[in-house]
């Protein structure tokens, strides 16, 4: 759900010009999470960034962000781990 969502124009552009993971959070939790709370939101965006890298920010900080919508989706389950 979230990355079909990224992958879409707003998504995409919506999450490439958050300031911050927390704002990042809010914009998924109004587009495509509402009946999730916050904080299993900025867990699942935490997932995104360090497991899946749907999502690469820059070194320094949250921006600029690299979105890699590309990314083989089914190959892992949320957790990182390989599908069987």
């Amino acid at each position: 759900m979230v990355h079909k969502y990224i992958s879409t124009t707003d998504g995409y552009s919506g999450i490439k010009n958050s300031q911050s993971r927390y704002q990042a959070a809010m914009i998924l939790k109004r587009s495509c999470l509402q009946h999730c709370a916050l904080g299993d939101i900025l867990q699942v965006l935490h997932i995104i960034v360090v497991r899946k890298k749907w999502i690469v920010p820059h070194s320094s900080g949250w921006q600029p962000l690299s979105i890699n919508t590309t990314a083989d989706m089914a190959s892992t389950d949320a957790t990182g781990k390989v599908k069987s």
